[in-house]
């Protein structure tokens, strides 16, 4: 993961995958009770550090990213058979 980050120049941030989790899921559902209960931090801390960090429609796009359409990869559901 390091060596694919240097390539594409993303800068590394500490835990950045929960933070980044943690502001499209407030900024799509817009409770501070139910973040807080999927980040295990309290409302106050889910208000104070993630509100207005993303858009509803950021956050929605967030949560839609997903593998690009490759050839190799195989669905759960038939890896499971």
């Amino acid at each position: 993961m390091t060596a694919l980050r240097t390539e594409l120049e993303i800068p590394h941030r500490r835990n950045g995958l929960r933070h980044a989790f943690v502001s499209a899921h407030f900024a799509v559902h817009a409770d501070e009770g139910m973040t807080s209960m999927q980040a295990g931090n309290s409302p106050a801390v889910v208000h104070k550090n993630y509100k207005g960090l993303m858009t509803k429609k950021e956050g929605e796009a967030w949560f839609r990213r997903g593998p690009s359409a490759a050839g190799n990869l195989i669905p759960l559901a038939n890896a499971m058979a």
